[in-house]
């Protein structure tokens, strides 16, 4: 729930800051952070305070210089989250100088998305200046008319149906990167040729990514592959920059006046995301392919949308879905690989099905699914607005054993049950626009990578009780090393 307002220094609170001006001018980095901080923590909660039924003010961690709990809500959202329940079922953090709510109940959520249809999305998602040149205008972040008309010209190659004609070209894609490009990012060394060394976030996260961008741009030659890959490595650094936060990244003008780095950045990535675009939109006319791209971007031609809204879309399903399906995917893999025993169900369960592989993907009354569910339910994608990681482990609907991987738990639950416990690709109308796609070819993939491999943890990959994770990305990616081993059934305890 996001309550956004911009705080003003009424006169009571003038001599304060000017007080804190002084102090910050004469000191060390550690006290100025401390002096604005203790500033920020005086004056906003009483410049707009949220109070509940009873009239009380609602609690919640204090605000921090310069960006309150903007940061952590996105980088640290687990740990976050067991540290912040003690404010209660609902509670306050703060996004720069902008109030959020989070929920963390079932039922907050039910009574939250009764209505949901009438939210609007926060502004760049609270995030800033530089979240803004890449997302700001992206169809997930818009609202009412702007929203439905951006979304009707980038919709179809993700529909259910679209989605379902290609099934088994989605398959087949994922059988062939596991047979091709995921061994290149394979260590062999080992002297056990059976056995590969792989970081799964390495190995896997270009499959979904070029899958969703041959879906918009039809088959990419090698050289605008690498082009797209490049692109999409410049954009991963800038965007880690908008999530670390900080003031000359929130505030465009003093990006722009400083001539920082993540400002360079930006112009670059702009410049260059939209020149493969048009590159592409060129392609199809000249070889009058039926990629998607080319009903899009004369779109954009026509003025029905902006081509900024078809660049931030398009950065949306390719770019920062990248990361989102990277997370699903490789938790998935390395959660298999932390439980010998369920992974050593799927197998069974794969190699025993006596329908197509298809049909086998598609279904929802699998262990498959069922692992999908799972890894959703543990490693939830998403900040702490609405706490992910309260409703789906702490949340007494899962029983004693929340914080444990079992995707059986799953074969006594009815599905309707689930609508407000668990969180998968949001609810109503505002559902993410690739969750058909995204859940099938995930599966896909883990269908091919359990039926072929034993999958297990090298060595010690946990920190601080915990697997590793890269701490500079928004999902928080697994940063662990699994070893795969190909072998006969009997090796694999089939």
């Amino acid at each position: 729930m996001l309550h956004h307002w911009s705080a003003t220094l009424t006169s009571p609170w003038l001599p304060l800051a000017t007080i804190a001006l002084l102090v910050c001018l004469l000191s060390r980095q550690r006290v100025r952070v401390r002096v604005l901080s203790w500033v920020g923590q005086a004056v906003l909660p009483h410049s707009h305070p949220i109070r509940d039924s009873r009239g009380k003010p609602i609690q919640g961690p204090p605000w921090q210089w310069p960006d309150g709990q903007m940061v952590d809500k996105f980088l640290a959202a687990r740990q976050c989250s067991l540290r912040w329940h003690r404010y209660g079922p609902v509670y306050r953090i703060w996004a720069s100088a902008i109030s959020e709510l989070v929920i963390t109940t079932p039922g907050d959520v039910k009574q939250f998305y009764s209505d949901g249809h009438q939210h609007r999305k926060a502004e760049s998602s609270n995030a800033g200046w530089l979240f803004r040149q890449v997302l700001g205008q992206c169809v997930g972040l818009l609202n009412g008319r702007d929203w439905r008309r951006v979304r009707s010209h980038i919709e179809f190659p993700l529909s259910y149906r679209a989605t379902m004609a290609r099934l088994d070209e989605i398959l087949h894609e994922a059988h062939d990167y596991l047979q091709g490009d995921f061994l290149q990012y394979a260590d062999k060394s080992t002297q056990d040729a059976s056995c590969l060394i792989v970081n799964p976030v390495h190995a896997l996260q270009w499959y979904p990514f070029f899958h969703m961008a041959s879906l918009f741009y039809g088959a990419l030659d090698a050289d605008e592959r690498a082009e797209l890959q490049r692109i999409g490595q410049l954009r991963g650094d800038l965007f880690r920059d908008a999530v670390q936060g900080g003031m000359v990244n929130r505030y465009g003008m003093l990006s722009r006046l400083l001539r920082t780095s993540a400002s360079k950045k930006s112009d670059r990535f702009v410049r260059e995301w939209h020149a493969f675009n048009v590159n592409m939109y060129r392609k199809h006319l000249r070889t009058k392919s039926d990629a998607p791209i080319g009903t899009i971007w004369a779109a954009t031609e026509k003025n029905r949308v902006t081509s900024t809204e078809i660049l931030h879309s398009m950065d949306e399903m390719l770019f920062a879905n990248l990361d989102v399906t990277t997370h699903v995917l490789t938790w998935a893999v390395v959660l298999l690989a932390q439980h010998p025993s369920s992974q050593r169900e799927l197998r069974r369960e794969i190699r025993s099905y006596p329908g197509s592989e298809a049909d086998y993907v598609n279904s929802r009354t699998t262990l498959l699914h069922n692992t999908l569910l799972e890894t959703l339910r543990l490693r939830p994608v998403g900040d702490v607005v609405t706490d992910l990681y309260a409703l789906h482990v702490r949340n007494p609907f899962w029983g004693g054993d929340g914080e444990d991987f079992r995707p059986l738990r799953f074969q006594s639950i009815n599905p309707r049950e689930l609508r407000y416990n668990l969180l998968t690709f949001g609810f109503g109308p505002r559902q993410c626009l690739g969750q058909h796609d995204a859940e099938r070819t995930i599966k896909s993939l883990i269908f091919y990578l359990i039926k072929d491999y034993d999958i297990s943890l090298r060595g010690d990959q946990m920190r601080n009780g915990d697997f590793k994770v890269d701490d500079k990305n928004w999902v928080a990616l697994s940063d662990v090393d699994l070893e795969l081993r190909s072998g006969t059934e009997e090796d694999m305890g089939v």
